[in-house]
């Protein structure tokens, strides 16, 4: 009905991917968002930058005047967009030199669904000689037969500036044109725009165009005819529309508005639509909320053991895919046993009922990513007959597993695979899409190339809703993205993690953790990045949850064991673990073997990170020719890997070595007592370390700084916090509150103090620091 002011007139938005220009304008347009207090969606900075021209005080009035939802990008955006002082400011004079027929023709222009130039001729009644003699083409571009605004702000500015009775007289004309030209569908849409009290036989002409857009894949302009046949809608019809229309939102990414409408439909009195709208609801009840309704599918699940409900084969194909989808929501979240159940649950009534196990076979696929299956009672196998049922859950299934095997150009070509001609809406949609670009970026971030994962983010971040899926993974790819390049969170992981609904979900937590140990040590906190890393392994010890990799900063793990059991690792990973292995073992052959070892790591990044390991066990050694080729090396990597951040550690390392033109001799001098492969807790040198290894002196006001360039030849960074706090009279409580680690941690460092510095108490180690330095002995604390 033509009642409402904000009710989309036009026709679905243009398609941006493709566009190589487009990011940078969205990334002007989030820093100005972000430096006003506006959160919104990367997608959505990419309309409003695009729709109102790069107009900066439009953008940021548009954005202010929008709902949190629809800034977030989790409500569908009017179109056009309010009309603001802004755009008011940028045409009103313009506009008043404009005759009648000229702003008709506009605003025909601005409420014509599709872009033909005859059929605006036809519904403005003029000719092109009138468009090209009038002001008109000075704001039209005509070219081959199809026309567009000069200027997108001047649609907003036509549109804004039409009553009611005009913007409806408009569409009584489009409706005639549409007919004349056979484009019936588009007639109908007019109809209904045009029409000022409800018309109940629009409705299943509308569901019919709306259903057609979404199964291609058009979810945005599906929601919004579906919703024009609703408030056309009554009864049943009512529920059948807010079906339509809330599938059509989910498909969208519009979770707010599709748990909205399917809330009403999964409580219609039609068995049909209420089966229909569960699965539907289950998903985008998820999305928005972070929480799984698993109530609605007890009460379901407890009617599937009713008599009567054996002869309704629908609804027990419909709960099916709904505990289907649940099982793979929950597994998502880290919830392993939740998953379980869902899938035993869906097992079940597979075999109560006889019904087909496409969607309970692709969700044990996905929920099999994460390490999770049924009960073995209520396993009916993977090779369950799968049909087409969820076939996109498959495919990332596929995918993914493809890449934990270590073939991730495999896995990228199996998500760029064409979908099949009977593809329905979940396989097309903007939803579908963003899934398939967040695991592509999650392959490259695999394959230990950051740039061409940011790369394909970005160019996803700018037209999909990538703070959705998998329970915030885009949030955690958006951010290690960031902190692996520039050693810091940047604007655009801001917007996607503004943009995620749930607010702490296991994944997002522990992910963050790592994201901040990560900028620590690149930015030279080795305490702090050891101290968060060890609260991730506490976090991910508490949840039992089961994540995917995302690679970081895995060797300042003190027990990688909680992280290898708490992740599924792509076989880079898994191989740079070992590496870390070997370097850490007692092995005097460790070395080298890791050395060798490290060559086969297929990741160009963790392979940099375990260079990296290798220079500073070599560096520690006092092979220091060895130490500046693993160096050398892992900048390289880091390099190629566009890992910036990584490469400033890298190059800082190399800076610190003596230069190669000082003595050869330099190279071989054995440390004292670093005989063997020594145990350290850094995952590469400091700076300060290796400035102690090349023999410059730091001297400042520490009156025990002499001692400290003495001792760091022969104890690592942790043993040297440790043996300096000590000496200064620190008990071993007290050194553990001071480095945020155990008593007992603290007692095995200072017992290989003792033997690396030939002492046998703490009163030698004290006399030992203050030996020939002229200064009084001091204590810091109670022994």
């Amino acid at each position: 009905m033509g009642t409402s002011e904000t009710r989309s007139t036009s026709s679905r938005p243009p398609r941006r991917s493709d566009d190589p220009e487009l990011f940078e304008s969205t990334l002007e347009v989030l820093e100005l968002l972000a430096s006003h207090d506006l959160a919104v969606a990367p997608h959505v900075a990419a309309r409003l930058g695009l729709v109102l021209a790069g107009d900066a005080d439009a953008i940021l009035e548009v954005a202010r005047a929008l709902r949190r939802a629809q800034r977030l990008g989790h409500a569908s955006l009017p179109d056009p967009l309010p009309l603001v002082p802004a755009v008011s400011a940028a045409f009103d004079e313009v506009g008043a030199e404009l005759e009648d027929w000229e702003r008709r023709v506009l605003l025909t222009a601005a409420v014509c669904v599709g872009d033909r130039i005859d059929v605006l001729l036809e519904a403005s009644d003029c000719s092109m000689a009138d468009l090209l003699d009038g002001r008109v083409s000075r704001h039209l571009l005509l070219v081959a037969g199809h026309f567009t605004f000069a200027d997108p702000r001047m649609r907003v500015w036509v549109h804004g500036n039409a009553t009611i009775a005009e913007r409806t007289d408009v569409h009584v004309s489009l409706v005639v044109a549409h007919h004349d030209f056979g484009d019936d569908a588009l007639a109908i849409w007019h109809r209904a725009l045009s029409t000022l009290e409800g018309d109940s036989t629009l409705v299943p002409p509308l569901l019919q165009i709306a259903r057609r857009a979404d199964s291609a894949g058009d979810a945005e302009w599906a929601h919004a005819v579906a919703r024009e046949a609703a408030s056309h809608a009554r009864g049943v019809a009512r529920d059948e529309a807010a079906l339509v229309a809330g599938r059509a939102a989910l498909h969208g990414g519009f979770v707010e508005d599709a748990v909205d409408w399917l809330g009403p439909a999964v409580e219609s009195p039609s068995a049909e639509i209420s089966t229909q709208a569960l699965s539907v609801f289950v998903h985008a009840s998820a999305l928005a909320t972070g929480l799984v309704p698993d109530a609605a599918l007890d009460e379901r699940l407890a009617e599937a053991t009713l008599g009567d409900f054996r002869a309704r084969d629908a609804a027990a194909h419909g709960l099916v895919r709904a505990l289907s989808i649940a099982a793979c929501l929950h597994v998502e979240a880290g919830n392993a046993e939740s998953a379980r159940h869902r899938l035993d649950d869906a097992a079940r009534v597979v075999r109560l009922h006889g019904t087909p196990a496409g969607a309970w076979a692709a969700a044990r696929a996905w929920c099999a990513v994460f390490g999770v299956l049924p009960s073995p009672d209520h396993d009916l196998g993977p090779t369950a007959d799968g049909g087409s049922e969820l076939a996109e859950v498959r495919a990332l299934a596929a995918a993914v597993e493809l890449g934990l095997a270590g073939d991730t150009d495999a896995a990228l070509r199996r998500l760029r695979e064409p979908r099949t001609d009977d593809a329905d809406g979940d396989e097309r949609s903007p939803l579908a899409r963003t899934c398939r670009a967040l695991v592509s970026s999650l392959m490259h971030l695999w394959a230990g190339d950051v740039e061409r994962a940011r790369r394909a983010f970005e160019g996803a971040a700018a037209d999909l809703p990538l703070a959705l899926p998998f329970a915030g993974l885009g949030v955690v790819v958006a951010r290690r993205i960031a902190v692996l390049e520039h050693g810091e969170i940047g604007v655009v992981a801001q917007a996607i993690e503004a943009a995620h609904p749930i607010s702490g979900s296991a994944p997002v937590r522990v992910g963050e953790l790592v994201d901040r140990a990560v900028s620590a040590y690149v930015g030279g906190r080795p305490i702090e990045a050891r101290t968060l890393i060890s609260l991730s392994s506490d976090r991910r010890r508490g949840t039992g949850c089961v994540f995917l990799h995302v690679p970081g900063i895995d060797a300042l793990s003190a027990d990688e064991s909680v992280v290898a059991a708490s992740e599924r690792m792509p076989r880079g990973a898994a191989v740079a673990r070992q590496v870390r292995q070997l370097i850490r073992s007692e092995d005097p052959g460790a070395i080298a073997a890791a050395a060798e070892r490290s060559n086969t790591i297929d990741s160009i990044y963790e392979r940099g990170q375990a260079e990296l390991l290798l220079g500073r066990a070599r560096a520690t050694q006092g092979a220091l020719a060895e130490a500046r080729q693993h160096f050398v090396t892992s900048e390289t990597l880091f390099r190629e890997a566009g890992a910036g951040a990584w490469r400033q550690v890298a190059e800082r390392q190399v800076a610190a070595l003596p230069s190669e033109r000082q003595s050869p001799v330099l190279a071989e001098v054995e440390f004292p007592g670093a005989q063997g492969a020594p145990v350290f807790d850094d995952a590469v040198p400091t700076t300060g370390e290796m400035r102690v290894i090349r023999g410059d002196r730091v001297l400042g006001d520490d009156p025990l700084a002499a001692c400290r360039e003495r001792w760091a030849e022969v104890l690592t960074d942790r043993e040297l916090e440790v043996a300096m706090l000590v000496a200064r009279g620190a008990s071993n409580r007290d050194v553990a509150g001071e480095l945020y680690v155990s008593v007992r941690t603290v007692e095995v460092h200072v017992g290989r103090v003792f033997t690396k510095l030939g002492v046998h108490s703490r009163v030698e180690l004290a006399v030992l620091a203050h030996r020939d330095l002229g200064r009084p002995l001091t204590r810091a604390g109670g022994r």
